[in-house]
């Protein structure tokens, strides 16, 4: 603006300011959510014995976040025949791996109040959308940098745009592998989780820990801690 306005006033300007340079905009890093075992306890809390609907949705969700299994399998493919002897055994959908999960507390006091069935099954579309309002009437609301999924209305074309936004908005279906993985890495081996979680590698498991480096710096702060007493 400024080298046309100077150019326009006959002022001596060096004729390169037209040449377009393009400058390749780096990544924004962020963390995907999860829910850490206070989080997870709040939603397994909640008072739904008014909406029958909503606790189905809520007793899916804890579920997929203490078992480590694909939405594919969780909210589709699970029942009672894989429940033996307080085991959850499955050939998982995507890798035929057979897990054998061990049942957490949360899930046997859902199995318990069922009389020993599971929830009832349904889309992961309304699963992603019904998880954020559990979320959201949890309080699960700080914000935090990630990204949402926009159909533009012209183009009808999605994209990700990235931007601050409440914690509850950013959550979906992934938020169990994620959860599940997270709130245990350090706890107990790498190995026991990859068995599990169906991991082939490690890498592949670490690939779900979204621990930030603030809690991570915590982690070891506490540890430090502990050794002085």
């Amino acid at each position: 603006f400024f080298c046309q306005r100077a150019e326009s006033d006959n002022l001596s300007i060096n004729k390169q300011y037209k040449e377009r340079i393009f400058v390749k905009t780096e990544e924004t890093e962020y963390k995907q959510p999860y829910l850490n075992e206070q989080e997870i306890k709040s939603i397994f809390n909640l008072d739904l014995s008014h909406d029958k609907e909503m606790d189905n949705v809520r007793d899916n969700l804890v579920i997929g976040m203490w078992t480590s299994l694909r939405v594919s399998d969780f909210l589709t493919r699970l029942n009672v025949s894989n429940i033996d002897d307080g085991f959850i055994k499955i050939r998982t959908m995507k890798t035929k791996t057979l897990v054998n999960i061990p049942i957490h507390p949360q899930v046997e006091q859902i199995l318990k109040k069922r009389n020993g069935n599971l929830p009832g099954k349904i889309s992961e579309q309304k699963f992603n959308k019904k998880i954020k309002i559990l979320a959201m009437l949890c309080g699960i609301d700080e914000e935090m940098v990630g990204g949402i999924s926009i159909v533009d209305e012209k183009t009808k074309i999605k994209r990700k745009v990235i931007g601050l936004y409440k914690k509850y908005l950013l959550i979906s279906s992934h938020v169990c592998r994620r959860s599940f993985t997270t709130n245990l890495i350090g706890k107990i081996p790498n190995k026991v989780i990859c068995d599990i979680g169906g991991w082939k590698k490690e890498d592949m498991m670490l690939h779900y820990v979204q621990q930030t480096n603030m809690e991570s710096a915590l982690v070891l702060k506490k540890h430090w801690e502990n050794q002085k007493q």
